[in-house]
């Protein structure tokens, strides 16, 4: 999958693709194929009145439907990283007012992605100008108590290897311009750890 196409970088809801302009060359020339699923790191940066929601980090990779196939898709719900691996991997700016957040593939998933590579192997052996690949990057978030009113920056961030650094996904996306006022209070409810 040398040809990475970006089917949506989505934050907490739909409809979020502002991706810098050198994180898509990046994105381009990411081959799934060699990457090793158990070093690959979501990060996000947010305020710190807002959390990710347990189980609300997804990755989902595949390969697109085309003339050579039906479309190849697997969904991972991501494990938090401890708070020591955090502090390790994740080296953001200390931006105040703002906490972060990394997550992993769990172990017991990656069996289940490497054989999802085996499939868009042999298809792409027998098509090899017919296969594009595709990775969407979810969160659903929850509240800390009240949220202060003004711009809700988030950032995404990736990496597919421990020796290298994040990159950025999405970049300060305000997530009051993306949520309705009216349904802020469904699409971000209060956290309950």
């Amino acid at each position: 999958m040398r040809t990475l196409l970006i089917a949506g970088l989505l934050l907490f809801i739909s409809g979020c693709t502002q991706v810098p302009l050198s994180s898509l060359w990046k994105l381009y020339n990411l081959d799934m194929m060699s990457v090793d699923p158990s070093q690959i790191r979501v990060g996000i940066r947010m305020p710190q009145t807002l959390r990710v929601r347990r189980d609300g980090a997804v990755i989902t990779m595949g390969v697109a439907k085309s003339k050579s196939g039906a479309e190849i898709t697997e969904r991972f719900i991501l494990e938090a990283t401890t708070k020591a691996e955090r502090a390790e991997e994740f080296q953001l700016s200390n931006r105040s007012g703002f906490d972060y957040e990394v997550f992993k593939i769990a172990d017991q998933d990656v069996p289940r992605l490497l054989a999802m590579r085996e499939k868009v192997k042999i298809r792409k052996a027998k098509f090899p100008k017919d296969t594009s690949g595709f990775l969407t990057v979810t969160a659903t978030g929850c509240r800390l108590g009240i949220v202060p009113e003004g711009p809700l920056p988030v950032t995404t961030l990736l990496k597919t290897r421990n020796d290298q650094e994040f990159f950025i996904l999405t970049k300060d996306v305000d997530l009051r311009s993306i949520i309705a006022k009216d349904q802020w209070k469904t699409e971000v409810p209060p956290c309950a750890f």
